[in-house]
């Protein structure tokens, strides 16, 4: 009983790390949406992420990841909701934050 609370707990982490990735970055654009590839792909959608610039700060995240292309500096990112498969996704997520790291 204890192993199965103990997995039921450690559940959502394990689904949301698997969101989430690191390294530098290719961007490119379809259809209105920002396309995010990343040198390291995630555990369970590939390397690809994808970005509306619907909001200020979705813009915002936006200048940080053209700041890192242009230096060559890595990112880490996490993505939401369902891995999208058609096109221009590719198996991607959606890009809900990040970090620009050395």
């Amino acid at each position: 009983m204890k192993k199965l609370l103990l997995l039921l707990l450690l559940l959502p982490n394990l689904v949301l790390a698997s969101k989430e990735t690191s390294g530098t970055v290719t961007l490119s654009g379809a259809n209105n949406i920002i396309l995010v590839d990343f040198s390291k792909p995630n555990s369970s959608c590939g390397s690809r992420y994808y970005l509306p610039l619907s909001s200020e700060y979705e813009k915002a995240l936006f200048s940080m990841l053209l700041a890192a292309q242009m230096s060559g500096k890595k990112v880490w990112a996490n993505g939401a909701g369902d891995c999208q498969t058609g096109y221009p996704y590719r198996n991607a997520y959606k890009l809900v934050n990040m970090k620009v790291y050395d």
